[in-house]
């Protein structure tokens, strides 16, 4: 857990699941081994696991504290969810409430639950199961999907078979909540609560939705800007040349700002600064 305060916005880091997680090539497309063996030193055992060949990853929420509200940003992969596509994601059992109540929140006591996107590590705990059926974690919050995400996620189940990846995502973790009337549509960018505005940022997903926070003079982005492969989307490098020009320089410009992103903890609220009108982020 991490805390740390931007202006009158308080921003709290929890944890799901950290370690080993990826080959370097899932997450970066143009991946070159030789980098990796260049820059061995500073990336192992930090960044990289030379046993498993794979990435240190962090499947994380973030607790937003802003305009007495509680939002919770994505929620994770989930107890007890059904997920053979990825064994690492499957049949979970991980003190993930404990760790909120950790940080002060209870889940009766959270407003808004953000998704950036509905991929499986994003909308976990979104529902638990309360005798055989999913239901909403958060009873009382209302939970934000971005119309374009849901519509997407929603053709992809009609078209999967019941065990299809997408399937599993939306019946057991996006359709308890919209059946329980808990489900709000992002359709537009814009202010919401003070200091808080949304941003749609599509490469990663279709619908992919950043949160940004500012509260005199401190700034930071939600989300993730990543390159990787997503069905009926360009390729990987398409992708990414899509996402990074749009949200990162348009965010760090003018002046530095904090980049809260998904997969590892040690670049959980990287410093991102404009550099000859691109971004730079380094771990902060």
């Amino acid at each position: 857990m991490t805390r740390w305060m931007l202006g009158d916005i308080g921003v709290d880091r929890v944890n799901e699941i950290e370690g080993p997680l990826f080959p370097p090539a899932a997450m970066l497309p143009d991946f070159d081994p030789a980098v990796l063996q260049a820059h061995w030193e500073a990336l192992v055992p930090r960044f990289y696991e030379p046993l498993s060949g794979c990435m240190i990853g962090t499947v994380q929420s973030y607790v937003i504290r802003a305009g007495g509200k509680i939002i919770l940003i994505d929620t994770c992969c989930g107890n007890g969810k059904n997920r053979p596509h990825d064994p690492g994601f499957h049949d979970l059992s991980v003190p993930y409430i404990e760790r909120l109540a950790q940080v002060g929140v209870r889940p009766e006591e959270v407003d808004f639950v953000f998704c950036t996107h509905l991929h499986v590590d994003h909308v976990g705990w979104n529902t638990r199961l309360d005798n055989g059926r999913w239901v909403p974690t958060f009873p009382h919050a209302t939970y934000l999907f971005s119309q374009s995400e849901l519509e997407f996620v929603q053709a992809k189940a009609k078209a999967g078979g019941p065990q299809d990846l997408f399937s599993l995502i939306y019946q057991d973790s996006v359709l308890p909540v919209i059946e329980a009337r808990r489900s709000r549509l992002l359709t537009e960018e814009g202010p919401w609560l003070p200091g808080l505005e949304f941003a749609f940022t599509p490469g990663h997903t279709p619908g992919h939705v950043i949160l940004r926070a500012n509260s005199r003079g401190d700034g930071a982005v939600r989300g993730r800007c990543r390159a990787t492969s997503v069905a009926g989307l360009p390729t990987r490098l398409e992708q990414r040349a899509l996402c990074r020009p749009r949200a990162i320089p348009r965010y760090a410009a003018p002046r530095p700002g904090r980049l809260c992103g998904s997969w590892s903890s040690h670049v959980s609220r990287s410093l991102c600064r404009p550099i000859r009108g691109e971004s730079a982020a380094r771990s902060g």
